[in-house]
């Protein structure tokens, strides 16, 4: 019922996705109980569906649900702590919520920087936390977390899952916000044209 409802979801059938992903949450809750690993993966995946459904006040909720559990499952600093906070970041970051989403985004990346420096998910952060930043208007501090971001996913692409090499193009809409924000008008331009390109890889087999 999860991986369907990841599938459903993927393919933009979002009435079943939700449906199967609040079965699935319900069901897997009462048989495991609330403070079991698979519970956490379960909210995490149904609270991913929420804003593509218009319920972004479902996904703040689940979010923090999701902040507080993971906290009791994983250890502390540990890299398992950080890829929950960061799926509860990026929630957060969908609805707009970026002053909630950056100190979870600063945890995250303190960790993975110390854990996997080198891991594309490390520069998926930074390009995250500058979206957080870009979102409350700190633009000076935003811009070399984008940069950097964006530019330390690319060269590692080959080392990305098609399911997550998404990723890249999220960090260019990035880009282009900062710089169309900022009148960059040619640096807008160019990420844009970067942007078009990855429709085609994005959209895979």
């Amino acid at each position: 019922m999860v991986n369907l409802s990841g599938v459903y979801r993927r393919i933009g059938k979002l009435d079943q996705a939700l449906q199967l992903g609040e079965d699935a949450f319900r069901l897997t809750k009462a048989r495991l109980g609330r403070e079991h690993p698979f519970v956490l993966r379960c909210m995490g995946l149904l609270a991913e569906t929420y804003p593509l459904t218009g319920k972004c006040s479902e996904a703040q909720e689940l979010a923090l649900q999701m902040i507080s559990l993971s906290r009791i499952i994983h250890p502390a600093e540990s890299p398992e702590l950080a890829n929950s906070l960061a799926e509860a970041s990026m929630l957060l970051l969908h609805c707009k919520e970026f002053a909630a989403a950056e100190p979870l985004l600063r945890e995250v990346l303190a960790i993975r920087e110390r854990s996997i420096p080198d891991d594309w998910r490390t520069f998926n952060t930074r390009s995250q936390l500058g979206g957080a930043l870009m979102g409350q208007g700190e633009f000076s501090d935003a811009e070399p977390l984008l940069v950097t971001g964006y530019e330390g996913m690319k060269v590692r692409e080959q080392y990305i899952s098609r399911g997550s090499v998404h990723r890249i193009s999220e960090a260019l809409d990035r880009l282009i916000d900062f710089y169309t924000a900022t009148n960059q008008t040619d640096l807008a331009r160019k990420y844009q044209e970067l942007r078009t390109n990855r429709m085609e890889n994005d959209r895979g087999p």
